[in-house]
């Protein structure tokens, strides 16, 4: 029986290999650029620029999504600057909303003095209208009386004179009595006639003065009602035209706030799809 001897069987010499060893993994929050964390980025960029922000802030929340916590933040963050933005918006229309009120609040005011003015004007020019025509009046009519005064007092001197005379004319002829009365009562007939045309010269006259008088008034006045009319009708027209300009404005800066804010959210719902 051969024996066979078991012998240890060498190791064959071979080469070493080194195991290389990973980097190790950069965390989703240290920021490739600067070796800071993202956030501290963030934070930065909130003081440089709000729409850098806003942009950062969206790249981060869509790349972030397997860090519960840090995606949290982000949108919280995001949130804010929309809810910031949308804050600001609202002042800046607001203030908008509130300059167009007191310009047209001040272009009224000026509309209201304007028509004031013009109207104080017209009345006093009314006023000084019929004091003119008065003063016309005033003047004709007394024109007028003195014209009768002296034209009764004219009467009456030659009724005197004529009175005097036939008595004298009498007297010289012996002729007394019947004849004498009969002659002196015709002369104060003649008198008599005579005073009452002259008056009724003079209330005709009175009269027709009177009517110039009311007539011209009334021209006056309705020239001052024909001027007040057309004032108060251009301060409506004015008024009109002044707060639909303001309605206009306003209704452009509502639309214009309306389509930013629309961007805005629609801007955030793509973030956070």
């Amino acid at each position: 029986m051969i024996s066979v001897t078991n012998k240890r069987k060498k190791a064959t010499p071979g080469i070493k290999i080194k195991q290389k060893k990973e980097p190790a993994p950069v965390s989703q929050d240290t920021s490739p650029y600067t070796g800071q964390s993202q956030e501290a980025d963030l934070s930065q960029s909130v003081r440089r620029d709000p729409i850098m922000m806003q942009n950062s802030l969206l790249a981060s929340a869509k790349k972030t999504t397997g860090t519960k916590t840090a995606d949290a933040t982000r949108i919280a963050a995001l949130q804010q600057l929309y809810a910031q933005q949308r804050a600001e918006a609202q002042n800046r229309l607001n203030q908008t909303m509130a300059s167009l009120v007191q310009s047209y609040q001040e272009g009224e005011t000026r509309l209201k003095n304007r028509l004031d003015a013009l109207l104080s004007q017209l009345k006093t020019q009314h006023e000084q209208a019929d004091r003119a025509t008065q003063q016309q009046y005033d003047r004709s009519s007394g024109a007028l009386n003195t014209s009768v005064d002296r034209a009764l007092a004219d009467a009456y001197a030659s009724k005197m004179a004529a009175q005097r005379n036939i008595e004298q004319l009498l007297a010289s002829q012996g002729m007394t009595g019947g004849m004498s009365e009969s002659t002196l009562l015709n002369l104060a007939n003649q008198y008599g006639r005579n005073r009452s045309e002259l008056e009724n010269e003079r209330q005709s006259g009175i009269t027709e003065l009177l009517s110039q008088l009311q007539k011209q008034k009334d021209v006056n006045r309705n020239g001052y009602v024909s001027g007040a009319t057309q004032a108060r009708q251009s301060y409506e027209s004015q008024y009109e035209q002044l707060r639909q300009q303001m309605l206009a404005q306003q209704l452009a800066q509502q639309k214009e706030y309306d389509r930013l804010i629309q961007s805005l959210n629609q801007q955030e719902t793509s973030a956070f799809s």
